[in-house]
């Protein structure tokens, strides 16, 4: 799996799930109950960790991954998206 490369240049291992805790938490703040909640992490997580391997590229930046995770989000789930790119 491809490297994430950070805002501020250090790189580390894609982290599913880092990502889906990213996700989870916009998702309860939307209201979503505990169970919806995982279910849509787990979903989105999923999808982008495919696209991820599907770029076939050594690094990708947060940028990149959080920019898909709010186009995924806005598509089906838009708020959860208000709620990932607003945090409280």
């Amino acid at each position: 799996m491809a490297l994430v490369v950070k805002r501020e240049g250090r790189t580390e291992k894609f982290d599913k799930k880092k990502l889906y805790a990213s996700i989870h938490h916009p998702a309860v703040e939307a209201g979503y109950k505990k169970q919806q909640a995982e279910q849509i992490a787990e979903k989105i997580s999923e999808k982008i960790e495919k696209w991820a391997r599907a770029k076939n590229k050594d690094c990708i930046t947060s940028e990149k991954i959080r920019e898909k995770a709010e186009k995924i989000l806005g598509e089906k789930y838009p708020q959860v998206e208000d709620c990932y790119k607003n945090p409280e």
